[in-house]
Order: C-alpha cells, then structure tokens, then sequence
C-alpha cells in the first residue's frame, strides 16, 4: 500500500498546479490532509443518528406491542365474562355490553396490526380476529334463540388460545428489534473499520504528495543557494512553485548574474594588474 501512495503521490504531486503563495500552498495542504478525517467524522455522525432512530423505533414498537398485548388481556377478560353472562342470560344489555366491547377489540386489532408483525404473527392475530368475530356473531343471532353453552365455551377456548399466540408478540418484535439492532451495529462497525483504512490510505497519498508538492521548491532553492555558493555562475536558476517562490527564484537568478559581472571583472582586473605587474619585473630581470 506505501509503495502504490507513493506512486500516487509523485504523479498527484506533477500534475496539481500550485497556489499562488507558499502560505496558501500550506493551507491547501492542511485542508486536504483533513479532508478524509472530516469524511469519516460525518459519516461516523450519521450512522449514529441512524442508529439512534432505529433504537427509537425499536422501543416505541416494544412499548406498543407490551401496551397492545396488556389491552388484548383486558379485552379477552371482558368477552370471557360478557360471553359467559349472554351464554345463560337472556338480558340486552349484556348484548349493548358485549358490542362496546367488540368494537374495542377491533380497534386493537388494527392498531396491533400496524406493528412490524412477520407472517406467522399475522397469522395468529388473524386468527384471534376470526375466532372473535365468530363467538360475536353466535352470541348476537337474530332472532335469539337458546344457547348452547358448550360451543360457546368451546369457540371461547379457541379464542383464548389463538389470543395465547398473540401475546407472544410482545417478546418476539423485541427480539426482532434487538437482533436487527445488533445486525446494524455490526454492519456499522465493519464500515467504520473500512473507512478508516481507506482514509489512512488517502491521508498517507495526500502526505506524500503535499512532501513532494511542498518540497520540490524548497529543493530547488536549496540547489540554487549551493550553486552560487559553489561559484558556478553559468546555470540560470528557475524555482517551480507558488509565485512567492518563484519570485525568490528570479531573484536569485538575478543575484547570480550579479555575481557573474563581478567575477568577469576581478578576472579583467586580475589580468591587467597581472599584466601590469609582469611589464617591470620583466624590465628587471634583463
């Protein structure tokens, strides 16, 4: 992975223009070396809410479905006493009594029906809705006749029991609810751990390649300082680079011309006080 961010990198680094000073050449640097951190901050955030509504929605379906099974309890209790009253007396107002009630078990029907249910849940409330709707309809025919209380216990039974099923929805959405959680976090986790390799990777090529960005100028610089330190006045110095940098390279340039004119003429002046010198000496010697 190092050696493909450096390869990265040196071709990243040739191919940006730079900014138009060295101090914006940092600040660019310093914004794009954030960038991934930045990424993976906003996208730590937003898992995060994510996972808070799911856990929001996972204790409002829990709090409805205990509230929704305690009301069916109280329902069933209900039918159960009205059914049995009907079963042996013949009073209209336990027929008044019984209708409120069925009417309220519809009601929470639905409302129960609204929940995240899978299919054998649905099943099951169809069921208790069925085999309710079916002792309703024995204990109000028209016209009234007598009843047979053993098959009005009986459909009893069997509403008590498929209603048995629907309580157990209770504990099977927060199972549901809590593995679906737990199937998230784990989705979440891996996805983090993801990002933070690819935002290692991405930091570590953005690095490597503001080094070279950021440190070929000052190379250049560098070699041109020892050229003229050097005395080699013949190579025109050029920095690449922001245009501060690049200012300071003409300049340089400019002081290595200087330079040049002044050693061109201590070498003339050399030679003419060499000159000079030699003509006596020479008369001298003779």
């Amino acid at each position: 992975m190092l050696e493909a961010a450096k390869a990265a990198a040196k071709s990243a680094a040739a191919a940006l223009p730079y900014p138009r000073s060295f101090l914006g050449l940092l600040l660019t640097g310093f914004t794009l070396v954030m960038l991934p951190l930045v990424g993976a901050l906003v996208y730590s955030a937003w898992n995060t809410e994510r996972l808070a509504g799911l856990s929001r929605s996972a204790v409002f379906n829990a709090s409805q479905a205990a509230r929704a099974s305690r009301s069916l309890v109280d329902r069933i209790a209900a039918i159960e006493r009205v059914a049995q009253q009907m079963a042996v007396l013949n009073d209209p107002e336990l027929a008044v009594d019984y209708a409120r009630v069925h009417r309220s078990f519809k009601q929470l029907a639905e409302e129960i029906a609204q929940l995240p249910l899978d299919d054998s849940q649905a099943a099951a409330l169809n069921r208790t809705a069925e085999q309710e709707q079916s002792l309703y309809d024995l204990l109000t025919e028209q016209p009234r006749r007598r009843l047979d209380t053993k098959a009005v216990s009986t459909r009893m039974d069997g509403l008590i029991e498929s209603a048995r099923e629907v309580l157990a929805i209770n504990n099977r959405i927060v199972d549901r609810e809590v593995h679906r959680l737990s199937l998230k976090a784990e989705q979440v986790q891996r996805g983090l751990i993801v990002l933070v390799f690819l935002s290692t990777a991405v930091a570590l090529t953005i690095a490597l390649a503001l080094t070279r960005y950021i440190a070929r100028p000052i190379s250049e610089i560098d070699g041109a300082i020892r050229q003229l330190g050097g005395a080699d006045f013949s190579k025109p110095i050029a920095v690449r680079g922001p245009e501060d940098l690049r200012y300071l390279g003409r300049r340089l340039d400019w002081l290595r011309r200087r330079l040049d004119e002044f050693e061109t003429q201590k070498n003339r002046f050399l030679r003419h006080v060499s000159h000079e010198l030699k003509t006596p000496l020479t008369a001298l010697r003779e």
